[in-house]
């Protein structure tokens, strides 16, 4: 089971690592990058998805019930001391990979709508439903104003 673990804390820091790498492609607007850093999370996910079930097989061996715990539940029912920190080190990096991967999802739903923002400024299109005033100083509503992109 340690071996398993041990797996598991090196995909998962190879994982935290590429996350680093995402955070700071988005921060950068570095977008032809992160194809690439999406494969790979998705490759380092399918892995981490196997230790997991190697891991839960262990556990099983170990007759601990898995049906009325998490995995958290069943780690700490079978963690002897010498094992301890490392599950502390493999609980640590998923919150850590966790945690960044939150950001890294709100910075990319924050991009997408200042793009579609500034689309819809491009097209013309005022969704909030603003007036916007016409070359005789009168408001008009914008559905009738010309895009950027007709200029």
């Amino acid at each position: 089971m340690q071996s398993i673990v041990k797996q598991q804390a090196t995909l998962l820091q190879a994982l935290l690592a590429i996350l680093r790498r995402e955070h700071e492609a988005l921060k950068d607007n570095r977008i032809e990058e992160l194809n690439t850093i999406v494969a790979e999370k998705v490759t380092l996910a399918e892995k981490l998805g196997a230790c997991e079930e190697q891991l839960l097989r262990c556990l099983a061996a170990d007759q601990v019930n898995s049906a009325d715990r998490d995995v958290r539940d069943l780690i700490t029912a079978v963690a002897s001391a010498q094992h301890a920190s490392l599950f502390g080190e493999v609980r640590s990096l998923i919150e850590q990979c966790n945690d960044l991967n939150n950001i890294n999802g709100r910075m990319v739903v924050v991009g997408q709508k200042a793009t579609g923002d500034l689309l819809r400024i491009l097209k013309g299109q005022n969704d909030q439903g603003r007036d916007l005033y016409g070359n005789n100083g009168r408001t008009r509503h914008q559905s009738g104003a010309n895009s950027l992109a007709k200029a």
